[in-house]
C-alpha cells in the first residue's frame, strides 16, 4: 500500500532536506577524524624527531617503533616504516606553522605526502594545499597540478583587465583566464 504522502512534493523535499543532513554531519565526521589523524601524526613525527636530536638512539628507532605498534596494534593501519618516517618529515616541514597545520588538517594524508614528496618550498606547498581545499582536487589532480607547476604558473598572464573593466568581477575574470 503506498502512502498518498509519499507522492507530495513536500515529502520529497523533506527526504532530500534528511539526506542533505546526513551528508554534512557524514562529510564534517570525516574531517573531523582526519584533523584528529592529522594532529596525532605530528605529535609522534615531533617526539620522535626530538627523541633523535636528544639521545643516541638513531635511525633504528623507527624500525623499533614500527615492530611495538605493530604489535600493541596489530588491526591498526598507518604504521609502517614508511608513514613514521612521513610523521616525522610531516613535524619537520611544518614545526611549529599553526597556520600551516590547520591547513594540512583539511586535506588528506596522502594529499600531503604527495605535497612534500614533490615541493620543497613552504610558500609553493602552503599554495597547493589551499588550491585542494578550494577545489577538492583529488590526488591525481593535485599530481597532475604540480606537474604543471600551477604555483609558478598563477597568475603570470598579462591583461589589461583593470585598465578596463569598470567591474569589481576583475579577479574572477583573472582566475578563468589561468
Amino acid at each position: 500500500m503506498t502512502h498518498s504522502y509519499l507522492l507530495s512534493a513536500e515529502y520529497k523535499d523533506f527526504i532530500v532536506s534528511i539526506k542533505h543532513s546526513i551528508s554534512q554531519a557524514k562529510s564534517k565526521a570525516i574531517r573531523s577524524v582526519n584533523a584528529e589523524l592529522i594532529n596525532l601524526y605530528y605529535q609522534i613525527g615531533k617526539q620522535i624527531l626530538e627523541k633523535q636530536k636528544n639521545s643516541s638512539w638513531g635511525e633504528d628507532l623507527i624500525g623499533q617503533i614500527e615492530k611495538d605498534l605493530k604489535v600493541a596494534f596489530p588491526d591498526l593501519a598507518g604504521f609502517s616504516r614508511r608513514n613514521i618516517n612521513s610523521m616525522r618529515s610531516f613535524y619537520n616541514f611544518v614545526q611549529d606553522d599553526k597556520i600551516m597545520q590547520q591547513l594540512v588538517a583539511q586535506i588528506p594524508w596522502g594529499h600531503f605526502l604527495l605535497i612534500i614528496r614533490r615541493v620543497k618550498d613552504k610558500n609553493e606547498a602552503r599554495f597547493y594545499i589551499q588550491k585542494t581545499i578550494e577545489n577538492s582536487w583529488s590526488r591525481v589532480i593535485l599530481d597532475h597540478q604540480i606537474s604543471l607547476n600551477l604555483y609558478n604558473r598563477q597568475g603570470k598572464l598579462v591583461t589589461n583587465f583593470e585598465a578596463t573593466i569598470e567591474n569589481t568581477d576583475i579577479k574572477l575574470i583573472q582566475e578563468s583566464f589561468k
